[in-house]
């Protein structure tokens, strides 16, 4: 209310159309901390318009306005499209412009790539990614976690396109920046594991992907204990990886385990809580079936003493 007061007297007394412009961008950005999203965009385009009428002297505010016009349509799903256009005009400004690598704005180059990532505009979203690397390139990235959130998205690409070896560098490389600044227990450092054993999974390296993954819950444990059903997730996951790679004894303890956390979230009755239920009946039935055969062979005594356990663990159901 006050902003828009003081814009009536400036207007009343024709104060210079800078301090217009940057009332209007003022209040804008008291518009969008209240969420008031529609009477924020129309402001920053009203200080546009002020701003453009002399882009080489107001460059930078030109760049400034279409980031966070491009912010405030990126925090809702439905205005994607609006908010890549003005993140790319945001981007064809900065490339005309003499400002610093470390500016804030030069984060408009990620997420214009991450909008194309989830569009499925891989090819296009990649060239947002490396122009963002090579901009940042030019100062000290070690610790710079924005750097390696988009070595995650290129692993994740290249992934998807099967260049596994390409998306495994990318993935160490954003690893080695989280734990530099987060520590080795932070949950940035979790997902990137995540995406690592994914990508063995695909390549069938199962040692490697079931390594990987048990880091990440390691580390998402250590912080939320069972109390999110994502673990569970994690650990049914990771039953099936072991079970893929005839890790039988430890399979069941990770399908253990994702049937605890589903039953005391969910219940009983719950879709997920009976699909954990299932995995360890298989794996029961699987066990048993092994077990009478080698009993009948009488072949292979650390094999008969590796099921007898597994079934020991076996839980009620």
């Amino acid at each position: 209310e006050s902003f828009t007061k003081a814009l009536k007297i400036y207007q009343s007394l024709k104060a210079p159309q800078l301090k217009v412009a940057k009332l209007y961008e003022d209040i804008g950005s008291v518009s969008e901390s209240y969420r008031a999203y529609k009477q924020a965009v129309e402001n920053y385009h009203l200080a546009l318009e002020i701003y453009q009428k002399k882009p080489e002297e107001y460059q930078n505010d030109i760049i400034r306005i279409f980031y966070h016009i491009a912010e405030v349509y990126a925090k809702s799903s439905a205005h994607q499209i609006s908010a890549l256009n003005n993140y790319k005009k945001a981007i064809e400004a900065l490339k005309l412009a003499n400002i610093k690598p470390n500016s804030e704005y030069f984060s408009a180059f990620h997420k214009a790539g991450f909008i194309l990532f989830r569009q499925g505009k891989k090819d296009e979203a990649l060239t947002y990614f490396e122009e963002f690397l090579t901009i940042k390139s030019k100062e000290n990235t070690d610790h710079n976690p924005e750097v390696a959130k988009v070595y995650n998205y290129i692993g994740i690409l290249l992934s998807s396109k099967r260049e596994y070896s390409e998306a495994i560098e990318n993935f160490q490389k954003a690893l080695s920046i989280f734990k530099k600044r987060f520590g080795q227990e932070h949950l940035e450092v979790a997902a990137t594991y995540q995406y690592l054993a994914e990508c063995y999974f695909l390549q069938n390296k199962l040692e490697d992907s079931i390594e990987n993954l048990k880091k990440a819950i390691k580390i998402k444990l250590n912080h939320y204990e069972d109390r999110y059903l994502e673990i569970a997730e994690l650990f049914q996951r990771l039953g099936n990886l072991q079970v893929r790679a005839n890790r039988y004894t430890e399979a069941m303890g990770s399908f253990s385990d994702a049937c605890k956390i589903r039953l005391k979230h969910l219940g009983q009755s719950n879709n997920e809580t009976e699909k954990s239920q299932r995995s360890l009946f298989a794996l029961k039935m699987f066990a048993l079936m092994v077990f009478f055969a080698a009993v009948a062979t009488k072949k292979d005594d650390n094999l008969k003493l590796q099921f007898m356990n597994l079934f020991k663990r076996m839980p009620s159901l």
